[in-house]
């Protein structure tokens, strides 16, 4: 088997494209890997910075999480506030 230094210019070229794959398909599975374990575990703050909710909309998860939505004063803006 000639060494590395004699093998044929073909050879080398494919020896480095299956490299290349095998470094590309460990990087895209480790990338896959992190963001489901952490797509899964995001903290509450940064999900609901990432959607697209309306301030109103926002407002009320406030309540919610705070455990007001049930109380009189935020019934009352709730029925009362007008979402465009």
């Amino acid at each position: 088997m000639p060494s590395r230094a004699q093998e044929s210019p073909v050879r080398a070229g494919r020896r480095a494209a299956i490299w290349t794959a095998a470094a590309a398909v460990l990087l895209l599975s480790i990338a896959a890997g992190t963001s489901l374990v952490t797509g899964c575990r995001a903290p509450r703050a940064l999900r609901d910075a990432l959607t697209s909710a309306t301030p109103h909309e926002q407002y009320i998860r406030g309540l919610e999480r705070a455990g007001l939505a049930d109380t009189a004063l935020a019934r009352d803006w709730r029925d009362t506030s007008i979402v465009c």
